[in-house]
């Protein structure tokens, strides 16, 4: 089936008019579409779906119609073809406001008082909007869109537009009429309504920017308008346009199936992403609501005002608006060191890449189902970390210069990821386009092997794939002596401008997307030696390049641990984070009988750090190194099994004045050796939370309870309604990683399969099944496999491929780890 609209008429303005009846679930509308006919035809064509349809005319005059479900298309015939001019369809409408968290759907709460609330809101992307109503809904169509909302008087109601009139009607309701917007595509339109409240104005220049959000939450807002005023201020700098939309709403909904959406003007969030109070709070989800927002905000420029042509284009819109989000964050927060700390979300993309079932970065999209795959972590993470590595090479301010022209050129229009290349070529005059291509449109990346008389260049894989690939890859060399060099590979062998022996590092300042092997030899002499003369990010990719060759066998475990040992001293978050990462898969796959020496190891691990940090906190410590500590304490009460740590847990929870970082880390350490008053405490903390942190800290903290009953609990309340749906599948995920337990949270899931795919949006299956890649050993790792054999989820094939293949390469080195563990502890 061909997914695409004809192009023959063109939208060009949508009049619409909403009316939600929040009580029975439902909404009904009228939409005016002005449109121009561009070519001869004899019919109209475009989106509709999950709607009951009624006076639909042409120009006024009723028309005969048909909407076919499966291609979701309402199409007119015209008695005779239509010249090339305008044209204006008309069209009344109900729906449903559904429960999937997708189109025109609902959102719940309760007040104070237990009594529920409901919130009718929007998610278009990728290709909901013909759910709320009839469109042309596809990117390209761009169009200006006069939105008008009825709803009852005590209403909160918001749209991409300010406000412009509120008129009462004979109803009792009031008609909401919005500013029109600039030209855009129908996946950015949005609105909200329900018992809402709205924070005080902060400006940004001329633009007014509030928050939105359910009563009781304006304590939590202060943060993220922080955030979002600094984020416009940048942002206007760096494109050297102004913000397009004439005010700035952000929504609170408890119930979202992204994390965000860029929606023009009212970009809505999860709760846990915008509403925070820094007192309360750790590091780690101070910082996300920064990155979110800062992601979302450079997409009104990079997304909404310059929007690509199809689908296929999606990864550079979320790889550049994560590059710029992790820019922004760090000019907010240089402390924070956002660079360094990015290498956690790198390396998730470093691990997908390095599957034969990986996808290049931009590939064909055909149908909804294509483009829903595409929100991966290949677009994202290796995205941005392609696009970072491009800047790095061509120079910031040339990138910058390069990124302006692009946009001045295609404002209000839309492109091809090729319209970027060009931009940048013509600023940069370096060959962008060509470089690029071989990094967007194949599979995998790079290892470089610094050899004794040069360094070499093939696909770095978990398994024994033979491939030929090539890369345009610059190498940041630096010596020992911190001479840099530049060497731009573009074939598989190339010669040093230095001895090998005088090669300190191969991607100076982690600049590149690329692995890095340097051989055992001097990785053993490096964990002998310490690394603490590198900067954090290069100490970071020494480890995290050494674990993923441990993980396809090029370097053994015990090199591995050697090299573990020499970080020891180590005091950077961000690198104790991939260490203590590579450690719970090590003791995830450990045999029984080295779970009692593996926690001795660690213990003697952590060590030295701890001591150095003890567990009072500095007035003026960085926010790093509180983490660090909690990260730390973490560690050392879970796989370390410290009896001490166990006991202060549990002091720390009750003391009220006790640092976030370690709250949080007694919280996971007192889950983890939990007993059943533990768990029915957690879980009354989890539905009484005030905070969505404490939610969320509680909620992710039952699957890692010990006992098989506390995972039947959890699966039964992910089942029951009991968590909400936009959760349940991330709580399920951890519940299949569990230790003991994730093969009976396995047969929950194939015992429920139909029931998940219909209670859980349709995104998130596939991130809890991201959990299967730990069920690595042989018994249940084929039961999984075969589970699949004739399975397929349409929506997410690729990433269930990931996960597949995935497990394999877990199952397969956990028979290798069971086999050299014991003695690499001796």
């Amino acid at each position: 089936m061909n997914h695409r609209l004809p192009r023959d008429i063109l939208p060009r303005h949508y009049a619409l008019e909403i009316e939600p009846d929040i009580q029975k679930h439902s909404f009904h509308g009228h939409v005016t579409i002005s449109a121009e006919v561009m070519e001869a035809t004899d019919r109209l064509v475009c989106n509709c779906a999950d709607l009951d349809l009624r006076d639909v005319r042409i120009d006024g005059a009723d028309v005969a119609y048909t909407v076919d479900p499966a291609s979701e298309r309402l199409t007119i015939t015209f008695d005779t073809a239509r010249s090339p001019g305008p044209i204006e369809l008309q069209a009344s409408f109900t729906g449903e406001l559904n429960d999937q968290l997708k189109g025109f759907y609902r959102s719940t709460f309760h007040d104070d008082d237990g009594v529920e609330h409901t919130i009718a809101t929007t998610q278009f992307q990728s290709t909901d909007a013909r759910r709320a109503f009839p469109c042309w809904d596809e990117p390209d169509f761009k169009a200006t869109f006069a939105i008008s909302l009825v709803v009852d008087p005590d209403m909160m109601a918001i749209s991409n537009g300010a406000e412009l009139s509120r008129v009462e009607r004979s109803s009792g309701k009031v008609a909401v009429a919005y500013e029109t917007t600039m030209v855009m595509s129908t996946y950015l339109v949005a609105f909200v309504v329900g018992p809402l409240e709205v924070s005080e104005t902060a400006w940004a220049g001329d633009v007014p920017v509030r928050i939105v959000h359910r009563p009781g939450q304006g304590g939590r807002t202060a943060f993220a308008l922080e955030v979002a005023v600094a984020a416009l201020r940048y942002f206007e700098e760096y494109y050297g346009i102004e913000y397009p939309s004439g005010k700035l709403d952000m929504i609170a909904l408890p119930d979202f199936a992204m994390g965000a959406m860029e929606n023009l003007g009212c970009v809505t969030y999860r709760e846990i992403l915008l509403l925070v109070d820094p007192d309360e709070a750790t590091q780690p989800e101070l910082q996300n609501v920064a990155d979110v927002v800062n992601h979302e905000l450079a997409h009104m420029w990079f997304g909404d005002l310059v929007t690509m042509g199809w689908w296929n284009g999606i990864w550079l819109n979320e790889a550049f608006a994560t590059f710029m989000e992790l820019k922004a964050t760090d000019k907010f927060r240089p402390e924070w060191e956002r660079w360094t700390s990015f290498g956690i979300g790198r390396s998730e993309a470093f691990d997908v890449d390095s599957l034969e079932a990986t996808r290049p970065i931009e590939y064909p999209v055909h149908s909804p189902d294509d483009a829903e795959g595409m929100f991966d972590l290949l677009t994202y993470e290796k995205g941005a970390a392609v696009v970072r590595m491009l800047e790095q090479w061509l120079g910031e301010e040339v990138f910058r210069d390069g990124i302006r022209h692009y946009l001045r050129q295609h404002e209000f229009a839309n492109t091809d990821t090729h319209d970027l290349w060009d931009a940048l070529e013509e600023v940069a005059g370096r060959p962008v386009r060509h470089w690029m291509e071989t990094w967007i449109f194949q599979g995998g990346h790079p290892v470089i092997t610094l050899t004794e008389t040069g360094i070499e260049q093939t696909r770095f894989s978990y398994g024994d794939l033979a491939n030929d690939s090539t890369w345009y890859v610059p190498i940041h060399l630096r010596t020992e002596n911190g001479d840099e060099h530049l060497i731009e590979l573009d074939q598989r062998q190339e010669a040093l401008p230095v001895p090998a022996t005088d090669v300190s590092t191969l991607n100076a300042e982690g600049r590149g997307f690329y692995r890095v092997n340097l051989g055992g030899e001097r990785l053993t002499a490096l964990g002998t030696s310490g690394t603490q003369d590198l900067p954090a990010i290069e100490r970071f990719g020494l480890v995290d390049d050494a674990w993923a060759l441990t993980l396809a066998g090029t370097l053994d475990l015990p090199a591995y641990l050697r090299l573990l040992e020499g970080y020891a001293q180590e005091d950077d978050v961000s690198v104790w984070q991939k260490i203590v990462r590579s450690l719970g898969f090590l003791h995830h796959v450990a045999p029984d009988d080295s779970l009692a020496p593996f926690a001795a190891w660690v213990q003697r691990l952590l060590t030295p750090a701890r001591d150095g940090l003890g567990m009072e906190v500095a007035s003026e410590e960085s926010d790093r190194t509180r983490q660090l500590r909690g990260t730390l304490f973490a560690t050392a009460g879970t796989i370390g099994d410290d009896m001490g740590a166990r006991a202060m847990a549990r002091e720390v929870l009750t003391d009220q004045q006790a640092d976030a970082e370690l709250k949080s880390a007694a919280v996971r350490i007192v889950a983890h050796n939990g007993n059943d008053d533990d768990f029915e405490d957690f879980s009354r903390r989890f539905h009484d939370a005030d905070s969505p942190q404490d939610e969320i800290r509680y909620l992710y903290s039952l699957p890692a309870f010990p006992g098989a009953d506390h995972l039947d609990r959890v699966a039964i309340m992910a089942l029951d309604g009991s968590i909400r749906s936009q959760n349940a599948p991330f709580v399920l995920a951890q519940a299949l990683s569990h230790r003991e337990h994730g093969p009976a949270i396995w047969h929950v899931i194939q015992q429920n399969w139909d029931k998940l795919n219909a209670l859980f949006p349709t995104n998130t299956i596939v991130r809890m099944l991201n959990g299967v890649r730990a069920l690595s050993d042989q018994d249940t790792s084929a039961a999984v496999i075969e589970f699949f054999a004739d399975r397929e989820l349409p929506q997410a094939q690729k990433q269930l491929d990931q996960h597949l293949e995935r497990l394999r390469v877990n199952r397969d080195f956990r028979a290798r780890v069971q086999e050299c563990l014991p003695a690499a502890l001796d």
